[in-house]
């Protein structure tokens, strides 16, 4: 289980296991979206992605969403990090628009071919309660 901010519970037994995927804070729709504001995004979010209503535009706060520093707050609180998986790839939120997509695919490429983890686009960490 995970706590209700999204952290690695502190109370788990050791050995526990616990998997966490989340949205890195530096990738490109996650900082449109922290700079537009929650109510713009969900409109636009409605209008450019359909069948989203429901489901689409909760609001998100990303201040552990980097590689780094959950790794960091996961060992503050007695776990290890048994698997780690970064992706780069984000592209997918600008298919509506052919040369915002293909600009964004660029960038992709860009941030993956720099390897740096904290600018990765979704994280998958398993964690084991030590």
């Amino acid at each position: 289980g995970r706590a209700a901010d999204g952290r690695p519970p502190a109370a788990a037994k050791a050995g526990a296991k616990a998997a966490f995927v989340f949205a890195g804070k530096w990738t490109p729709p996650v900082v449109m979206n922290r700079l537009i504001g929650h109510r713009l995004a969900n409109r636009l979010l409605r209008a450019l992605v359909p069948g989203t209503e429901g489901y689409g535009g909760f609001r998100a706060y990303y201040d552990l969403c980097t590689a780094s520093s959950f790794r960091r707050k996961a060992k503050a609180l007695g776990f290890a990090v048994e698997y780690e998986y970064v992706s780069y790839y984000s592209s997918s939120y600008f298919q509506f628009f052919l040369p915002l997509h293909m600009l964004s695919i660029l960038g992709d490429y860009l941030r993956q071919m720099l390897s740096i983890r904290d600018l990765a686009s979704m994280n998958l960490f398993v964690l084991r309660k030590e």
